[in-house]
């Protein structure tokens, strides 16, 4: 428990100046200690972080994040809305004969070939 720990102590000036200088946001452990560590019979441990993301950056981290899991249904929404503002977009100016038939059918298949992992397409 403590009684191995006991003699080993966290150099305060030292981790202060490790802290200052900017280093990984890794722990990083001295394996070569200052001479007047040595004799003095410390160790010293220095862990240094990275600074607390701020909450706007937070906020977009999380944004960035449902939108990526949830895009599908969300542009789902975005199209029935878009259809409900806007409707002629889809009766008129799309041509939904040729659409619906042809181009529509292209691009499903088209996508799921595109899904296709390449080591499966020598096998077809």
């Amino acid at each position: 428990g403590d009684d191995e720990h006991a003699d080993e102590r966290i150099d305060g000036p030292a981790m202060r100046q490790e802290l200052s200088s900017g280093c990984s946001s890794e722990d990083t452990y001295e394996e070569n200690p200052p001479a007047n560590a040595e004799a003095s019979g410390t160790t010293t441990i220095s862990t240094s972080q990275a600074p607390a993301p701020s909450l706007s950056q937070r906020i977009r981290k999380y944004l960035a994040a449902f939108l990526k899991k949830n895009s599908f249904v969300l542009l789902i929404l975005l199209a029935i809305l878009l259809a409900y503002a806007y409707p002629p977009l889809g009766a008129v100016y799309l041509a939904p004969a040729i659409t619906a038939g042809w181009i529509c059918v292209i691009l499903i298949f088209l996508l799921t070939g595109l899904t296709l992992p390449t080591a499966d397409l020598q096998y077809a």
